[in-house]
């Protein structure tokens, strides 16, 4: 019963044209969620009313991280030069590439500070 009520939820989200994202890295979950996610956001990429973006084990630090180590692997192997790095290519390197800029932040949990959630990309959201 439960699974259907969820699933009933993600069909009514769909069909009001919510695409979900996920961001973060999802290997650290069992195979059954991971594949869960990876569906979720198959099924509704073309949906463009509203973006939900779910942050699941995820901190900006490993994601800027991962954009330096990507970054520094296209200048090891000849594909970039130092010089090519810049904001532009960073923002292309973050999980968050293909999303819409974030226009607001909600905390759940009544806090207002970011506590490393989205640093590079919420440098101009609205935090509530």
């Amino acid at each position: 019963k439960q699974w259907y009520q969820r699933r009933v939820a993600i069909t009514a989200g769909h069909e009001k044209g919510i695409r979900i994202n996920v961001l973060g890295d999802i290997t650290l979950f069992p195979d059954n969620i991971t594949k869960t996610l990876a569906r979720l956001q198959l099924e509704t990429l073309n949906n463009s009313e509203f973006c939900l973006t779910l942050c699941l084990a995820y901190t900006s630090r490993d994601e800027i991280t991962n954009s330096v180590k990507c970054m520094a692997q296209g200048v090891a192997r000849g594909k970039l030069r130092v010089t090519d790095i810049n904001e532009t290519l960073l923002d292309k390197c973050l999980y968050s590439e293909d999303l819409p800029p974030v226009d607001m932040l909600l905390r759940t949990s009544g806090e207002v500070r970011l506590s490393d959630y989205m640093m590079w990309q919420a440098n101009f959201a609205t935090l509530r």
